[in-house]
């Protein structure tokens, strides 16, 4: 289509396009080839390099996607990724000889008219101040009602005691009685390649710092432990422990706490510690730099000293992660403790407050034309909440209908005697309708649920009886990832598939092997959670003005996986009375495509469904 677009604005040229992918998707030659050489590997990582062989040998883009990975196979795959912490420097004998993947599709990247990222790639190409994006003045921004999630979990932060402990012990750690990391690798390769020999005072430096990085890890170690141990006294003595997982926002009154005070005193001898250890993991870098100058050192050193690069750079997020959280936060951030249980560690979380004014200068601000399309972009007729969200307040609007007649194609069902979410009864009522329903119509069914635990209930509860009617039961994650489900439902097998949040949007079954779309619950987000609490404050009234008009947005999401094609015809069934009891119940329906709604009692939900799709499929 943007081909035919073109050609008829006069274009003759034809188009180069790509699509460009975060650099942990591609191969990197050189530690491949580390890899292979690695002793300290065990049996399945070699398995694994072993089953890799033939397409590292051939492949001609270094794409991971064009191997099928598994969840194990997908790790394995980061340790010989074109990752930072893997990327040697730019004098690596594969980038001289241009045949770095990253570097290849970087290239071809900025040589093409088009190029394809995903909206995390876009944010950090922004971040790298455009290194491996193209300068354009135009971009192109689809499903860009994800725009405000995905810079807040671009520019989201976390800290733990396993965090702070990897960190440390990558640079400098006892093996026995062998020192090992990447300190002892280049000290060693350094004394190895005879770089010592007319610098004695050198050497024996190098090994002091050895010596003492290995002692500061220790240090670090020590405070570490202490500090999350007091953040975790934090959290069960100010936090709500009705349940086993804790979260506790940190506020201007946190601050204030005596148990507080002792940590943000912990957590600048933690800043002193690391500071110490990167003056060791400095002086060695710069010792290296020097010889890899001169040629004294071989390629792995220049590998080893790239390796000793990328932990400066984390180390200095991890120092601007600590103080910025605990010791001096920005206004326009949002910190919080979260712990699974008492004894468990904590870990300390921190993100933007506000994005739209950080989108918008991230994309905005310099480009001539910035296209912006998605189908959920309006709450209540208006763009205001998206304009809020992304920090737009000039643009040109327009809506475009939809090519489906949802009057024609669609019902909307309200179980109008289902007992409220927070009743007792809701849970089997739940299961009760999903088995009629799926009965009813043969399967056919995705039931979307906003909380996982009650998506396994009713599984465990409608498994039984629908298998005796011929009809499986699949549960996200349990039985598949969405997009497997998802293919389950296009073979058209009776079967009820039991989704949560991924599966509200992302995923398409066109056809009837997807009839009926039961929501469970309306989508509200979790009041409790600190980003939610915090943005909704921003707001004269929170519920009406951001609780509402993200979940409305949720639930269009939602009821958009039914529709795929004109042909389709499909029912949604609401399981929550709320849009019919409560005032902002018609935020809801009004916000979904026009047509009818038909109210009906909980057990004729199924034949209501049957008698509709029946009408449908005799017109």
């Amino acid at each position: 289509q943007v081909v035919e677009v073109m050609a008829s604005l006069g274009s003759t040229r034809p188009l180069n396009a790509m699509a460009l992918k975060g650099r942990s998707n591609y191969l990197c030659r050189e530690r491949w080839q580390s890899e292979q050489n690695s002793r300290a590997i065990d049996e399945d990582h070699a398995a694994f390099l072993v089953r890799l062989k033939d397409w590292a040998t051939t492949t001609q883009t270094g794409d991971k996607t064009e191997l099928s990975l598994s969840s194990a196979d997908d790790r394995y795959f980061q340790r010989i990724s074109a990752s930072s912490e893997n990327c040697a420097s730019t004098t690596c004998r594969a980038k001289q000889g241009g045949r770095c993947f990253l570097i290849k599709a970087r290239t071809a990247a900025q040589r093409a008219d088009i190029v394809i990222v995903n909206h995390a790639l876009l944010f950090s190409g922004v971040d790298a101040g455009g290194a491996f994006l193209p300068e354009t003045s135009s971009i192109v921004i689809d499903e860009a009602h994800h725009l405000e999630s995905a810079a807040t979990s671009h520019f989201s932060r976390s800290t733990s005691l396993k965090i702070v402990a990897d960190h440390v012990d990558a640079l400098a750690s006892m093996s026995g009685s062998t020192a090992s990391g990447i300190l002892s690798i280049a000290i060693g390769s350094m004394a190895s390649s005879g770089v010592f020999v007319d610098s004695p005072d050198d050497g024996t430096r190098a090994l002091q710092t050895l010596r003492n990085a290995l002692t500061q890890v220790d240090v670090v170690h020590r405070v570490a432990r202490e500090l999350f141990q007091t953040l975790g006294e934090v959290v069960w003595s100010l936090a709500d422990n009705s349940h086993r997982s804790s979260t506790l926002r940190i506020l201007s009154s946190t601050r204030k706490q005596p148990v507080w005070s002792q940590a943000e005193q912990i957590a600048d001898d933690l800043l002193t510690a690391l500071r110490l250890l990167r003056k060791d993991a400095e002086w060695v870098s710069a010792r290296m730099a020097r010889e890899l100058q001169s040629g004294s050192l071989g390629d792995q050193g220049e590998v080893t000293h790239a390796a000793i690069a990328a932990w400066l750079e984390a180390e200095e997020r991890l120092e601007d992660d600590v103080s910025s959280a605990l010791l001096s936060p920005d206004l326009n951030t949002v910190c919080w403790l979260q712990q699974s249980g008492r004894g468990e560690s904590v870990s300390v979380h921190s993100t933007l407050l506000e994005a739209g004014p950080r989108i918008f200068d991230s994309l905005f601000a310099t480009r001539e034309t910035v296209v912006l399309t998605s189908a959920t972009l309006r709450t209540g007729g208006s763009f205001t909440h998206f304009r809020k969200q992304t920090g737009i307040f000039e643009a040109r609007e327009v809506v475009i209908p939809s090519p489906f007649n949802f009057r024609q194609n669609a019902l909307i069902v309200v179980a109008r005697d289902v007992p409220e979410p927070n009743q007792a009864a809701y849970g089997q009522t739940v299961s009760d309708v999903v088995v009629d329903l799926a009965t009813a119509i043969k399967g056919r069914t995705l039931v979307l649920f906003t909380s996982l635990g009650h998506l396994r209930e009713t599984a465990t509860s409608i498994r039984v009886p629908l298998a005796e009617t011929g009809i499986e039961t699949y549960a996200q994650w349990s039985d598949g990832t969405p997009e497997a489900l998802a293919e389950k439902l296009r073979s058209m097998k009776p079967m009820v598939v039991l989704g949560a949040a991924s599966m509200w949007e992302g995923i398409d079954v066109p056809g009837p092997g997807l009839s009926a779309l039961v929501v469970v619950r309306l989508p509200f987000d979790v009041p409790s959670d600190p980003l939610h609490s915090a943005r909704a404050e921003l707001f004269d009234s929170p519920f009406f003005d951001y609780s509402v008009p993200r979940a409305t947005l949720k639930l269009r999401q939602g009821f958009g996986r039914l529709i795929r094609l004109s042909t389709d015809r499909g029912v949604v069934v609401l399981m929550d009375r709320r849009v019919i009891s409560k005032g902002y119940g018609q935020s809801f329906l009004k916000a979904l495509p026009d047509t009818s709604i038909a109210l009906s009692p909980s057990d004729e939900v199924g034949e209501t469904v049957r008698a509709w799709l029946d009408r449908q499929a005799a017109s």
